[in-house]
């Protein structure tokens, strides 16, 4: 599939898509006939909705962050600075994800059933996912910046980037100003043989298998962009790929998991070919009952925590962690007032602390 966008001084327009991505394959534009033009849209999503479910959200997510949650438990001990910093981002995950495994991914389940492949091709695109995550390239700004989508003056509006930078920010100063409490040069981080055993082990192939994890840690500062990657990652990223799909993917007909009727390659397309395209009956249903159950449920919010830290310091530190959120939240708020379209999905309020979806 190609598709081919243009930028109308407001937002990217999609002006070409190719469904079928040979030379020959038909295109279509937005002079077609509304419901032929609709039906390319149409399968634009359904590939969008594959991508974000088996990719960015479940492999880019959940599946990258259980080594981190795994090794926690295993080489830091439950007083450790970091153990304490990272419990709340990890409350719920492996059991979350243990039961996607059970439910979601067996023959007869879920995915065999909503999604546009097989079973065996679901799982494959979740594993090439995965196998092409770095940890050293998932910071926020630096993966924003390999998609080349960190210029506004190319691409003036895209919240996804322009409120997730603040949020970034803040969680990144939260972390810095908790990780001074306890480190004060590189020889505190290198003499901490809990943390380089967390981190040698995270590295190993017999261990995390972790691509772009350092097996020693020298600085504050390296420590630090870990640190920052994996609480993002835990919180705001998976928030906002979570929770923005029912608005997307809970109508079915706007974002459908799959079609079920081959797209005609030539002639004029009507409702009754349209109908056999959308998903059946107990397919739309299955899609809308998961969608509702994944994104129903806030446990928490972002930097507010179940247990107050036992160190006062860390406590002042969360405190100011909180009031940053706050006032990002504000700005979020004042930013929606000019936008086309509100952006809600990264406000401080709508992020949970943990992977738990």
């Amino acid at each position: 599939m190609n598709t081919s966008f243009c930028w109308d001084g407001k937002r990217l327009q999609p002006v070409a898509i190719q469904i079928n991505g040979s030379p020959r394959g038909r295109l279509f534009t937005p002079q077609d006939p509304d419901l032929d033009w609709f039906v390319a849209k149409l399968c634009v999503q359904i590939a969008d909705a594959n991508h974000q479910e088996l990719g960015t959200h479940f492999a880019r997510t959940h599946v990258v962050m259980a080594p981190f949650a795994v090794v926690t438990n295993r080489q830091l001990a439950e007083n450790h600075p970091l153990h304490v910093l990272l419990r709340p981002h990890f409350r719920f995950m492996l059991y979350d994800n243990d039961l996607g495994r059970a439910r979601f991914i067996q023959p007869d389940g879920p995915v065999e059933h909503m999604m546009a492949g097989t079973l065996e091709e679901s799982i494959g695109i979740s594993a090439a996912f995965y196998q092409e995550w770095r940890l050293d390239e998932a910071a926020f700004p630096v993966e924003i910046a390999s998609r080349k989508m960190d210029d506004p003056e190319v691409l003036p509006h895209y919240p996804f980037r322009d409120d997730g930078m603040l949020v970034w920010e803040s969680t990144q100063k939260f972390v810095k100003e908790y990780l001074a409490l306890y480190y004060q040069s590189p020889e505190g981080v290198t003499r901490d043989q809990e943390l380089q055993n967390w981190a040698q082990e995270l590295a190993a192939n017999d261990g995390g298998r972790v691509a772009g994890m350092p097996a020693h840690i020298e600085t504050v500062e390296q420590l630090a962009n870990i640190l920052s990657t994996v609480i993002y990652t835990c919180a705001p990223l998976h928030s906002t790929l979570n929770f923005a799909q029912y608005e997307y993917i809970g109508y079915v007909p706007n974002m459908p998991y799959a079609a079920y009727h081959p797209i005609p390659e030539e002639g004029g397309i009507d409702m009754e070919t349209l109908m056999k395209i959308l998903p059946p009956y107990e397919q739309a249903a299955l899609q809308l009952k998961w969608t509702e159950i994944l994104t129903s449920y806030h446990y928490d919010r972002l930097g507010h925590y179940e247990e107050k830290f036992e160190d006062p310091r860390a406590q002042a530190v969360v405190e100011r962690f909180q009031q940053d959120l706050a006032a990002v939240e504000q700005e979020i708020e004042q930013r929606n007032q000019g936008r086309p379209l509100a952006y809600k999905y990264l406000k401080p309020s709508e992020i949970i602390n943990s992977i738990n979806t």
